[in-house]
């Protein structure tokens, strides 16, 4: 059996006692994951869909993990993508991502979405998918030295139902590739049957893939959703872990999947009566099939009806998180959002949140910047604010904020007058028929060249996001978040009816947009190669899935469109 929450911390007091003690990082110690201190470390937190919401990157995702801090978890999970179905994660981003969540007390959890499902999901990518994306040179340089403060999981859900087979024999090659590499950190790693296991693949082979870790440094990660719909299930499941005395984190989980019920209350008394861990899934932005996941409700603070359960319930997060010991529980502590701010061409500013216990001073290195108050005490704001840029060219300044031995720097961009002055600033979008109130969409989350576009109720994918680039005289490129192709009638047709699609952007003129305003607010959209035409809903519909055309510029509602904050 694990060790109960009160000898826990009686072992967690002992252990900071010894400062003689010497570790690498997070270990397995008599089937418990241990600290770099020798302390047991129970994981309570959430992921968090960076991937996929890249477009927050970085202020609002900054804003997001502070705002997960809050609910006093000490782990975040992040998604990120290997660019085999998602948008590459850079080193640079994780480096970024680490950072944030040190500055918030949290432990990293990475994971790569890109293989959910294999080899049923026809986009998956297999494990080794994952292992090249972890042993490449610039995620190599985000996470080494960071053993302390990251956990590598290693592909989220990476086998289906039919691949069952697989599992084992893939899963110990992934282990020792990425040892061979030199990666000394735990790893975790995904059930079969995407995730959930009912097939008992992973807790049946768990102590030979425990074996094939040279380090012996692994947690096994459980997905419990509707096939933990019973106490029973969620009891045997965890009491076969305590029984190999293999550590085991429910990597996932929520109150109901997909309609079906999930026995969370169960998950979450059984993990903290275990020293189990738990990471809510997720935090913001689950599609329509998934919205009672969302733990917030549009990534702001406002608990959802999960959300509540997941942070307030018994045996949820407030009352149950103890964070890392490798975080200092004492000393100075100053953190800012946003990390950027991007400012339009003219005369503009930007607040900044400082969250700090210590006197603090605020300095900018440009002439053109200010900042005002310049100092402050414990937690407080600023603004930064700039002349305007009368030049064509962008440009970039710093302000600093000092206390307490600590410095923190907001990178700050303004816009220059070339290329910024159309009638709708750059900027990602969601793009709205004024008929319909639905959302310009790329049908199925389409990446391949020729992938349609419809109109659909928006919910927040980033398949119906869209940003836009001034190209001069209110001509711009419309570009996919989740594709990076560009919105295209089908063929340089003049035609009624010639179909609209994404396609990697060539400048083409029927990947070109010349943007007119209409009234209340509302755009019309004209390729460039038909400029007597505009975007149009087929036959006027206002139907979920309906296509969407050129045709000839009439004026109705159907053809016009809005651009609001997704």
């Amino acid at each position: 059996m694990r060790f109960t929450s009160s000898i826990r911390f009686l072992i967690a007091a002992l252990a900071l006692s010894i400062s003689s003690a010497s570790f690498a990082g997070f270990s397995i110690s008599n089937g418990q994951l241990v600290d770099n201190n020798g302390v047991p470390f129970v994981m309570r937190g959430m992921a968090y869909p960076f991937a996929w919401f890249t477009q927050r990157y970085p202020s609002q995702t900054q804003q997001d993990i502070v705002n997960m801090s809050a609910t006093r978890a000490n782990t975040v999970r992040f998604v990120l993508g290997t660019g085999a179905q998602f948008t590459r994660s850079s080193g640079a981003q994780v480096a970024q991502l680490i950072q944030w969540a040190k500055d918030n007390r949290m432990i990293a959890v990475l994971e790569v979405h890109d293989s959910t499902g294999w080899t049923e999901s026809a986009p998956a990518a297999p494990i080794s998918n994952a292992v090249t994306y972890w042993t490449s040179s610039d995620i190599r340089a985000a996470i080494n030295g960071q053993e302390n403060f990251v956990i590598i999981n290693i592909a989220n859900e990476p086998f289906g139902n039919t691949t069952t087979s697989n599992y084992t024999p893939n899963t110990i090659s992934a282990i020792q590739s990425l040892r061979n590499a030199g990666i000394t950190h735990t790893l975790m790693v995904d059930a079969a049957n995407w995730g959930q296991d009912w097939s008992n693949t992973m807790r049946s082979n768990a102590t030979q893939i425990w074996n094939a870790d040279t380090r012996r440094n692994l947690v096994f990660s459980v997905h419990m959703y509707e096939v933990y719909a019973q106490a029973s299930a969620v009891t045997t499941y965890m009491q076969a872990f305590d029984d190999l005395g293999l550590p085991l984190v429910i990597g996932e989980f929520g109150a109901d999947h997909q309609g079906q019920a999930v026995d969370e209350g169960t998950i979450m008394a059984q993990a903290q009566q275990r020293g189990n861990g738990y990471l809510g899934w997720s935090w913001s932005g689950n599609g329509s099939c998934c919205a009672s996941l969302d733990i917030v409700s549009n990534f702001g603070t406002s608990l959802t009806s999960w959300g509540q359960i997941l942070v307030n319930g018994s045996n949820g997060i407030r009352a149950t998180s103890v964070p890392a010991t490798v975080f200092p529980t004492g000393g100075s502590n100053l953190t800012v959002s946003p990390a950027a701010i991007s400012l339009a061409a003219a005369a503009s500013s930007a607040p900044v949140q400082v969250t700090a216990n210590v006197s603090w001073n605020a300095t900018d290195n440009q002439s053109w910047l200010s900042v005002a108050p310049t100092a402050g005490t414990n937690n407080g704001s600023f603004t930064v604010s700039a002349t305007g840029n009368t030049g064509a060219a962008s440009r970039t300044g710093t302000v600093t904020v000092s206390g307490g031995g600590i410095s923190r720097t907001i990178s700050v961009s303004q816009a220059g007058q070339s290329g910024t002055g159309g009638i709708v600033p750059n900027g990602t979008y969601r793009v709205v028929a004024r008929h319909s109130g639905k959302a310009l969409d790329v049908s199925g989350h389409g990446t391949a060249d020729g992938s349609n576009v419809i109109q659909w109720a928006y919910g927040g994918g980033n398949n119906q996001r869209w940003t836009l680039t001034h190209l001069g005289s209110n001509v711009y490129s419309i570009i996919g978040v989740e594709s990076g192709k560009a919105l295209e009638v089908a063929s340089t047709s003049t035609a009624n009816g010639t179909n609209v699609d994404v396609r990697t952007y060539t400048g083409a003129n029927n990947q070109r947009w010349t943007i007119s305003a209409t009234s209340g607010g509302y755009f019309r959209l004209s390729p460039v190669s038909s400029s007597a035409s505009a975007l149009d809903v087929s036959g006027v519909s206002t139907a979920d899935g309906a296509n969407v055309q050129q045709w000839s510029w009439g004026s109705g509602n159907t053809q016009q469109w809005i651009f609001q904050t997704p």
